[in-house]
């Protein structure tokens, strides 16, 4: 019988995907933004999408009966391309992820974020958070992580927040799974030159590049892409190809650097998918943290 998860902040379904990887089954996924939830009707996860904003959702009739709760909560609260205004912005879901925690009473929990969550500036709202959780009755344990170890074809750094109930083993911090970095040249050649359709077109306007405005190279992993509504930022989109032209990736390369699959269905509106893309978590990488919990959760 296959393990069940509940998912807070489901955003285009990059840990979705990761935690089904993993032989996770989702008996919820709660997404507040309608476009992101459209993108989840597509790729399938059905009736277990709710529209909804996290903070309104009461999670009590789940009481028990869901092995783990996991979730990318918004990570611009800890970015430092914002404000840094941690606890203090109104995007700020870590409190709510704890209420579900305490609401649901899982088995495990797993909680994806930005590395800035750790920045010393955040140390006494960090303390608190995990000083709740573990008073819940869970081993609490924060992680510095690199996508690239797990295949992802990208320099994504990532914070991964983890817990299994107290009288369960810890949890092992997962292996790499490749020996080397994959390079961004793998993914250009897995899918062939643009062809038009299904987000694999070439954007009509050629990236800018200057001083920290530079694309990325086709022999080393890409550049992190980010969640700039205007479109990518500081050069993370473009990609400078062997006869030395730039171009913007292609939707749908931008969807397999994050770790989807080639068959993903991306949302077609350029700046809406840049956004959702952004802010996922890579697939491969909550995999593997998924499969490392999975081991440590008690039957």
């Amino acid at each position: 019988m296959a393990r069940t998860c509940l998912e807070l902040c489901a955003g285009c379904g990059g840990m979705s995907c990761g935690m089904r990887d993993a032989g996770f089954a989702h008996v919820l996924l709660v997404e507040r933004d309608a476009r992101c939830v459209d993108t989840l009707l597509r790729n399938g996860w059905g009736d277990a999408v709710r529209h909804a904003d996290v903070s309104e959702v009461d999670f009590t009739p789940y009481a028990g009966a869901v092995d783990v709760v996991c979730g990318g909560v918004p990570c611009q609260p800890f970015s430092g391309a914002g404000k840094l205004q941690g606890k203090d912005d109104e995007r700020n879901l870590f409190d709510e992820a704890v209420r579900c925690v305490r609401e649901v009473r899982p088995k495990g929990f797993l909680f994806e974020n930005v590395l800035g969550f750790l920045r010393p500036r955040f140390d006494a709202y960090r303390t608190r958070v995990l000083a709740e959780l573990t008073a819940l009755g869970y081993r609490v344990h924060v992680h510095k992580t690199y996508a690239v170890d797990f295949g992802v074809p990208q320099k994504r750094v990532r914070c991964m927040l983890v817990g299994v109930v107290d009288t369960a083993p810890p949890v092992a911090s997962p292996a790499p799974t490749v020996v080397a970095p994959v390079p961004l040249r793998a993914v250009l050649e897995r899918l062939g030159p643009p062809t038009g359709d299904d987000g694999h077109a070439v954007h009509p306007t050629p990236p800018k590049t200057y001083r920290y405005h530079t694309p990325s190279t086709l022999d080393k992993p890409a550049k992190t892409l980010l969640a700039g509504t205007g479109g990518p930022g500081g050069g993370n989109g473009g990609v400078q190809l062997d006869d030395g032209t730039v171009r913007y990736l292609t939707l749908r390369e931008m969807a397999c650097v994050q770790g989807f699959a080639p068959t993903y269905k991306v949302h077609p509106t350029w700046t809406v998918c840049i956004k959702q893309l952004g802010n996922a978590a890579p697939p491969p990488m909550v995999r593997e943290w998924a499969r490392a919990l999975a081991r440590s959760l008690p039957s």
